[in-house]
């Protein structure tokens, strides 16, 4: 898995379009990070005030924000396709397919999560965040990153492109990049959905609701990747 890891890693870093195209959400997050921080989150606070809803709403939507800029990450759904020609290569490799898998999907991972874990500290300190909020903020983004991570992964097995002659068609123009983030998109509004059904009066209930979709969906994602998506790889 970490042989797979590393080369991607590497593999990554020396693809400038695939490195541009998907690290746009990661540096956004810091840039919103850092405002915040600055703004304590007054501005949010004040907008959702002025539009009638509770306190509760303002930090709702710094983690809705968090979640729809890591569902922008789309590494994985890349993974597969830009291997190419040379594809075969890795196949006859002495690594277990669901090495290789998790060794593709870890890179998405690696990239977010750590911006994500020193973005939500830094928030609840400065914001003075509910233990609950702190929580939300932290693992609402990251369930949406593993459901991204892996999912992506399964996508592009899906849709695999090998034939390619620049990484731009991969990167910008396949049908994996496009259903991921088309899916990512859809699965970050997740929260705000189960905001406008329960409302904001009991955050722990939210919490639970929301996290408990979040969660399943993103262990989902992992286990279809190990099992479906593991089929899909040795069939290639």
């Amino acid at each position: 898995m970490m042989h797979v890891f590393s080369k991607e890693l590497k593999v990554y870093f020396n693809t400038p379009i695939w490195m541009i195209n998907t690290l746009f959400g990661v540096i956004i997050l810091v840039v919103v990070t850092g405002w915040l921080a600055i703004d304590k989150g007054a501005m949010i606070g004040d907008l959702m005030t002025n539009m009638g809803l509770p306190a509760g709403a303002g930090v709702f939507s710094t983690i809705f924000i968090f979640c729809m800029l890591t569902a922008m990450v789309y590494v994985s759904c890349c993974s597969i396709s830009l291997e190419g020609r040379g594809f075969w290569i890795l196949k006859t490799m002495p690594i277990d397919t669901k090495a290789v898998l998790i060794g593709k999907a870890l890179l998405n991972i690696v990239l977010v999560v750590p911006v994500l874990l020193i973005s939500s500290v830094l928030l609840w300190i400065v914001m003075e965040l509910t233990v609950v909020e702190f929580l939300m903020l932290l693992s609402f983004p990251i369930f949406v990153n593993i459901f991204v991570s892996f999912g992506g992964i399964f996508i592009n097995l899906l849709y695999p492109k090998f034939d390619w002659e620049s990484e731009q068609v991969v990167v910008k123009q396949s049908m994996a990049v496009f259903m991921t983030m088309l899916l990512g998109i859809a699965f970050a509004v997740v929260p705000i959905i189960a905001s406008v059904v329960l409302g904001f009066e009991n955050m722990v209930l939210l919490a639970v609701v929301s996290g408990g979709i979040l969660a399943a969906f993103a262990v989902g994602s992992v286990v279809l990747t190990l099992t479906k998506g593991k089929s899909l790889y040795e069939k290639l």
